[in-house]
């Protein structure tokens, strides 16, 4: 059983959903959508993602977003079918920095992947230091028990991106995700299991992002898992991702 969560966890670590970005808002009454698929080697399981997303700032300073994946196996291992949707807001405070929240909603029926709801939220923080656009994000995640009434620990997260502008079509950048486990797994009689508190895992990721126009652009991203079991099993993750942007 754990082993069977640990995969479905870091299944949705290392997918791009969650936090469009970690920069500013968009401007009043501007949007982006983006469409991509995610590929997924954890052992010998093969997967990919297809995904679409829009978001869109209904107020001065606050973003609404929503993202639909779908999960397609490429291993008997897995089975296809929506994943769960994302539903995101994030309110900027001040020039640097924005507070944030997403929702998973699951949507478990026998071709789903994911059937507990989770919320993640915190604070971001960026700036540009010359040709330097730095970014990142503290966070925690509170996910319910789900099909299987075990409720994971939660997930201390940290986020860190780094974007290379020097004015030409390409932007290369490179980031870390961060992520720790605070408590144990938590039937619904109250039963728990050995304390997770420290066990950890992180995600490095490089990639490049290219501007077609001032609308259209593509962004490619290759990155993988090192950590504790509760994350991503004894396995080594690899996810390569690749989606296009229209902004409106």
């Amino acid at each position: 059983m754990l082993k069977k969560i640990a995969i479905v966890a870091a299944a949705a670590a290392t997918m791009s959903f969650a936090s469009w970005d970690l920069y500013p808002v968009l401007d009043n009454h501007k949007g982006e959508t983006k469409t991509g698929t995610n590929f997924t080697k954890f052992g010998d399981l093969y997967s990919m993602s297809f995904y679409g997303a829009s978001r869109y700032t209904i107020l001065p300073s606050f973003e609404l977003g929503a993202v639909i994946p779908y999960y397609m196996a490429l291993s008997e291992s897995h089975v296809n079918g929506l994943m769960s949707p994302i539903f995101m807001a994030r309110y900027q405070f001040l020039p640097f920095m924005n507070t944030f929240l997403d929702v998973t909603i699951p949507t478990y029926d026998e071709s789903s992947t994911h059937s507990a709801w989770s919320f993640l939220f915190g604070v971001q923080y960026s700036q540009k230091f010359g040709v330097v656009n730095f970014g990142s994000e503290l966070g925690l995640q509170m996910e319910t028990g789900g099909e299987y009434e075990i409720t994971p620990p939660w997930v201390l997260n940290a986020s860190l991106r780094a974007e290379l502008d020097f004015g030409i079509l390409v932007v290369p950048f490179v980031g870390v995700k961060g992520e720790m486990a605070i408590g144990a797994y938590t039937t619904k009689d109250g039963d728990e299991s050995d304390s997770y508190t420290g066990d950890f895992v992180v995600f490095p990721e490089i990639g490049a992002r290219i501007a077609i126009n001032s609308k259209f652009g593509i962004e490619a991203s290759v990155s993988t898992g090192f950590g504790d079991e509760i994350f991503i099993a004894d396995e080594t993750p690899l996810v390569a991702d690749l989606h296009f942007n229209y902004k409106f």
